[in-house]
């Protein structure tokens, strides 16, 4: 249950999730940088699994999860988070697309894993239960939506209010994160229902030499000052 946005710009983009959770799921730890692998990362950490949904490392390459609640398939035995954060220790886009191809994905529940680089724009790889695959995010996707209530219904709801704002800024994207259209409750982008919520705000910018990311825990449209890490691309593990 999750809301993405994004935008790019002369050599780099930003991201901007919420993350939509059940009102019973434990609380995740803000961002950390994380080093090992072929590179560092930044990430928050699940509460429950200690996965991530998302990240971005110290290549320039921002991944952001959505479960599937669309798709065919059975519960996963294994978190997708913790597919994520194996992901995002790995500094190469050919390297990261070998890996998922050869990962036992039977093992995950559906998801869309959408996967973005200053040079090499944006992707999204799908794992619908039976088969991985993978097509290049174009400005009609905006944005990428997942709920577990009426999914298509939300999809619908929220694809509207991004349009209304018309060409996506970043202090756009932002604004639209934290409203509540159409009306506050299970279809706003920062969504509210007795069961769940948005829980967090997660905003990563990359551009130039350096990779931000800026993270309020808790809905969104109560404001708050964001926690914020950074990484200097270039550096490896």
């Amino acid at each position: 249950m999750c809301t993405l946005s994004w935008l790019f710009f002369g050599g780099g983009y930003e991201l901007h999730f919420n993350r939509d959770e059940s009102r019973a799921r434990r609380e995740a730890a803000p961002p950390r940088v994380v080093s090992g692998g072929d590179c560092s990362f930044v990430a928050p950490v699940d509460g429950e699994a200690g996965g991530t949904w998302i990240a971005v490392n110290a290549a320039g390459i921002g991944l952001a999860l959505l479960n599937r609640y669309d798709r065919e398939g059975r519960s996963g035995e294994r978190s997708r988070g913790l597919l994520v954060a194996e992901l995002a220790s790995l500094g190469d886009l050919r390297h990261l697309g070998e890996a998922l191809g050869s990962e036992r994905l039977e093992r995950y529940a559906p998801f869309d894993l959408a996967v973005f680089h200053p040079a090499a724009g944006g992707l999204c790889w799908t794992w619908d239960g039976r088969r991985l695959s993978g097509r290049a995010l174009i400005a009609a996707d905006l944005p990428l939506v997942s709920s577990g209530f009426d999914s298509r219904g939300v999809d619908r709801r929220r694809r509207e209010v991004f349009r209304e704002v018309g060409e996506p800024t970043s202090a756009r994207l932002t604004a639209l994160h934290r409203c509540h259209a159409p009306e506050k409750g299970p279809y706003s982008v920062c969504m509210h229902r007795p069961d769940a919520a948005t829980v967090s705000y997660t905003r990563v910018r990359v551009a130039g030499r350096r990779a931000r990311m800026e993270y309020i825990g808790g809905p969104p449209c109560r404001g708050g000052v964001p926690l914020c890490r950074e990484l200097v691309l270039g550096r490896g593990g």
